[in-house]
């Protein structure tokens, strides 16, 4: 799930750099207002070669993944970020930039899902791998844009794949699997 106010992709390259201090913690979760969406199951699991493999996974990973919402009605795999006001640009500290290099992001494919479905990571920073921890072959199929390019790779079982970077973009990076098509996720 997505939302944003703007498409503020770029500070101004005169944008003044934010002196107060920025650190803090930001905590909170999102609820859906009204009513909770029904989990259904992904029905085109139940027809495919690989169906019996799939279903060993946790119910979770055979659920549609376009609503995950919990009888309480708060919504998973939602990403919140802050962006300087207007004319205004982070200074982000080497240190701080560093560890995030030291910290790889892994997008997961244990059974017939994404794990995670929304792979949030430190644009042109932070390294993703994308790891085949399933006893069967996947593919990943990610449609960049002009911004991160395509990319496809099959990973048979056990195999991993190092993606290395993705560039800045507050639109959602799309990841499907082409042997799987239910499977999708998303990296921002």
């Amino acid at each position: 799930v997505l939302f944003r106010s703007k498409d503020n992709d770029k500070p101004a390259k005169d944008a003044a750099p934010i002196t107060a201090a920025t650190d803090g913690t930001v905590m909170g979760s999102v609820k859906i207002k009204g009513d909770v969406p029904e989990k259904k199951k992904e029905e085109r699991i139940g027809t495919h070669a690989d169906k019996d493999k799939c279903l060993k996974g946790p119910e979770k990973d055979t659920l549609e993944q376009t609503w995950l919402v919990n009888k309480n009605g708060f919504v998973e795999n939602v990403v919140v970020w802050l962006e300087p006001s207007e004319g205004k640009k982070y200074q982000i500290d080497g240190k701080l930039k560093d560890s995030f290099k030291a910290k790889k992001a892994y997008h997961k494919q244990p059974y017939c899902a994404y794990e995670p479905h929304i792979l949030a990571v430190y644009a042109d920073v932070q390294p993703i791998e994308v790891v085949n921890n399933a006893k069967f072959a996947h593919n990943t199929k990610i449609t960049g844009g002009v911004k991160n390019g395509d990319k496809n790779k099959s990973l048979g079982p056990k195999e991993t794949w190092d993606l290395e970077t993705v560039k800045k973009d507050t639109n959602p990076i799309p990841v499907e699997c082409s042997m799987h098509t239910w499977m999708n996720a998303k990296i921002l």
